[in-house]
């Protein structure tokens, strides 16, 4: 994350390889003990993560538990760089895999999807305003007038990312993902849908003339 500051690592939780993993949005995530939910440190996925890893691997808070394979799937943004990165850790707790993507703009990836075959990044316009910040002003936008995005990969790594866009709105988590039994190129998701959001507080609308979809539709 680019507003990098004190970790509280209080945003969720996640049990994988035999560890209670507490997560944030913009830090490494914690080991703790059980039962006494005691900090043991930072989880270095078994050694996996070292040096800027913990910077350029800060974790989600929403990372996904794969049931049938046992993997962590979880991403990691820069808003400076304009990149979010897919992380794949394995069912011992190692990293395995990482797949760095590309944004247009400096984006809030709060959460994300996976089903048993693909991962979907969620690009919406919700963007951090670099000038805005450096006067003390909010350091968010939401532009009515730039659409959302979901891109869809293959979790195996293979293959080039496929990006739908959708009217301007705000997909802040998601319920559920599954690749359609019917047709192998269609993936379902269900999100928690906003016609806009406001960053808690720490955004301003823009162009919000040109707000053209206010009751959503099916994506």
């Amino acid at each position: 994350w680019v507003i990098m500051s004190r970790n509280p690592s209080n945003n969720g939780c996640t049990v994988h390889a035999g560890k209670l993993l507490s997560t944030w949005e913009a830090g490494s995530a914690y080991e703790l003990s059980l039962p006494s939910l005691e900090t043991r440190g930072r989880c270095t996925f078994n050694g996996s993560l070292e040096g800027g890893d913990f910077w350029q691997d800060n974790a989600s808070a929403h990372g996904k538990v794969d049931p049938v394979t046992g993997e962590l799937v979880t991403i990691s943004y820069n808003m400076l760089e304009c990149w979010v990165k897919v992380v794949i850790v394995g069912k011992d707790g190692a990293v395995v895999r990482r797949r760095k993507v590309s944004l247009k703009q400096p984006t809030l990836c709060h959460d994300f999807a996976i089903t048993a075959t693909r991962v979907v990044l969620n690009d919406g316009p919700l963007c951090l305003r670099i000038p805005k910040v450096m006067f003390g002003a909010k350091p968010f936008d939401f532009d009515y007038s730039t659409p959302c995005r979901f891109g869809i990969l293959n979790r195996d790594g293979s293959g080039d990312v496929v990006w739908i866009e959708t009217e301007p709105c705000m997909n802040f988590h998601v319920v559920n993902a599954y690749d359609d039994p019917e047709d192998p190129d269609r993936v379902v998701v269900y999100t928690f849908r906003q016609d806009a959001s406001l960053g808690l507080g720490f955004a301003d609308a823009q162009h919000a003339e040109e707000r053209s979809c206010p009751h959503g539709r099916p994506l």
